[in-house]
């Protein structure tokens, strides 16, 4: 009985030292999924995973598919900040856009799969068109006038 005991151990020694330990998803904090009227500069945040915060181990994926796959596509690492993980995206998005996003992490050796696909639509563009610009002598009654574009 013995023999089998330490046999059985052994086994589970390997099999333990084979496994490649599991990194869990991340989790999207912000901006919440279908969201809506979202700035077109924006910061896209999940999640620190397994304690790991190295700059280059947050991949984030932003495009206006959730295939990932169209030529707005955006792939980016995130930045370590307030214990979350952040992509900026400050070079404007489109204006009133449905964008798609999520999130992986490695820690150099294995990947998590990736999160959920979040998504969120950016806000209209305004033109204002009356009063026209460094108008003077405007009443304070004065109605704005403006046109959405898409």
């Amino acid at each position: 009985m013995k023999v089998k005991l330490r046999i059985n151990l052994l086994w589970l020694l390997i099999i333990i030292s084979n496994t490649a330990w599991a990194i869990n998803v991340p989790t999207l904090y912000s901006p919440s999924n279908n969201s809506t009227s979202i700035n077109t500069s924006i910061s896209l945040i999940c999640n620190i995973v397994n304690s790991i915060t190295d700059y280059n181990n947050y991949t984030f994926e932003l495009d206006t598919t959730p295939n990932f796959n169209s030529p707005a596509y955006v792939t980016a690492q995130g930045d370590y900040y307030n214990y979350a993980y952040i992509y900026k995206h400050n070079s404007g998005l489109l204006y009133d856009t449905t964008y798609y996003w999520r999130v992986k992490v490695t820690d150099g050796t294995n990947t998590s799969q990736w999160s959920d696909t979040w998504s969120f639509t950016t806000i209209y563009k305004l033109d204002l068109y009356s009063p026209s610009n460094n108008s003077t002598d405007i009443t304070t009654t004065n109605t704005l006038y403006c046109n959405a574009e898409n």
